[in-house]
């Protein structure tokens, strides 16, 4: 998932917020402004060889925000404090960043799912809303199939004609870019790792798409 809120309260954040505040946040954590997220507990948990920081804040129906990669959990700060008057908001460290440790012998993206199924488990959450940005969102797959209902926000500069063209646009043009981004901001190399194809939705109204009129990453 890949995409990013632009600081200005423009109309089609305000959409977005329309179908969002239904099941995951209220409308002003898209404002811009908000004040920076005071948490209630600052705690870890043990999960294998990784202690996984986390921070609580709010009460009621339980959202997750996961960071993007070489992040930490401040990059949902503006968005917490409002949330969090609604919510019970719970966002974390991936594994290897920000507070959380990294195991000795080297993790993978999909650690990420079990990690997040690990705090879940420790939190006595048998449900919850997600948000997910970057490569927080790079176990799609398992996200996309087994939640309740998925809100996928896309700029429409990424819409093309058919799956042919979806994958030369992926591999010719995005992945180039992304790589020389990955490259000047972190030194390493990316890599096209996972590719979602929602060929039909059995669930009406299960899987929501969100066009925005505005670039969203590449």
């Amino acid at each position: 998932m890949d995409f990013s809120l632009s600081p200005r309260c423009t109309e089609w954040r305000d959409r977005i917020a329309e179908f969002v505040a239904e099941v995951v946040i209220p409308r002003e954590a898209f404002c811009e402004g908000a004040p920076l997220a005071a948490p209630s507990t600052m705690p870890s948990v043990t999960l294998g060889p990784v202690d996984l920081y986390y921070e609580t804040a709010g009460s009621g129906e339980p959202v997750i925000f996961i960071p993007g990669f070489a992040t930490n959990l401040h990059l949902w700060d503006q968005q917490v404090e409002p949330v969090s008057r609604h919510f019970q908001c719970v966002r974390l460290d991936l594994r290897g960043q920000g507070k959380s440790s990294a195991p000795p012998e080297g993790y993978a993206t999909a650690d990420f799912t079990a990690d997040l199924e690990g705090l879940m488990d420790h939190l006595n959450l048998s449900r919850c809303h997600l948000v997910a940005a970057s490569m927080g969102g790079s176990q799609l797959g398992p996200y996309v199939s087994g939640a309740g209902r998925v809100i996928l926000v896309v700029g429409t500069q990424k819409i093309v004609s058919d799956l042919d063209e979806a994958m030369s646009r992926v591999y010719d043009y995005s992945f180039p870019l992304e790589d020389a981004r990955a490259q000047a901001e972190y030194g390493i190399h990316s890599a096209v790792n996972k590719v979602l194809i929602i060929n039909r939705e059995i669930t009406p109204g299960r899987v929501t798409v969100v066009l925005v009129d505005e670039v969203l990453g590449f």
